[in-house]
């Protein structure tokens, strides 16, 4: 009777082909092995902007120096870069911004950059879903601006974006870039 009760239960939380099984063979706690999460190269962050008037979320991979020489040199200058590693990273907005001067409507929208040594081209896209910048496809331009780059006082070994005095600012190595943002 035990082994026909266990045998329902199977059936109901894990489908018929679990009947046939010995119930002694079922997984038991003590006989799963785990292994612990391998840290990802460039791991997910995110930086986010409250106000009364609207909400903005930026999700983005960091990828690390590590040793190297990276804008210029890894990430080309002249050439669409994904703004960050992995997916493209993308931005959420509640409201319609304006960024940089230009209004941008409220929705979500890929961010690229064409990076040089003295200033960026940000780039929003409608095109979402991206691995990188490959098929990147200026007609699904939303908007772009072109911001300075400054130095920063203190390296960044992680890319990083972070929102700040009514701007959004880029930060990696000695490199910063901020664009004015507001709702």
């Amino acid at each position: 009777m035990k082994k026909l009760l266990l045998a329902a239960a199977a059936t109901a939380c894990f489908g018929a082909s679990l009947v046939a099984q010995d119930v002694q063979t079922l997984p038991r706690p003590d006989r799963i092995t785990t292994t612990a999460p391998v840290p990802k190269k460039s791991p997910m962050n995110s930086a986010s902007l409250l106000t009364d008037d609207g909400y903005a979320r930026v999700v983005y991979s960091q990828p690390m120096l590590r040793g190297r020489q990276m804008l210029g040199d890894q990430v080309p200058y002249g050439k669409v870069w994904r703004l960050g590693a992995n997916e493209a990273t993308e931005i959420f907005t509640t409201a319609q911004m304006t960024v940089g001067g230009q209004a941008l409507p409220a929705g979500v929208y890929a961010i690229y950059a064409i990076p040089s040594a003295d200033n960026w081209t940000l780039i929003f896209s409608n095109q979402l879903g991206q691995w990188g910048a490959y098929s990147y496809d200026q007609s699904q331009d939303a908007l772009r601006v072109t911001v300075p780059v400054t130095k920063n006082d203190n390296p960044y070994e992680a890319f990083t974006t972070f929102f700040e005095d009514g701007k959004m600012v880029m930060a990696w190595g000695e490199s910063r870039v901020e664009v004015p943002v507001s709702f």
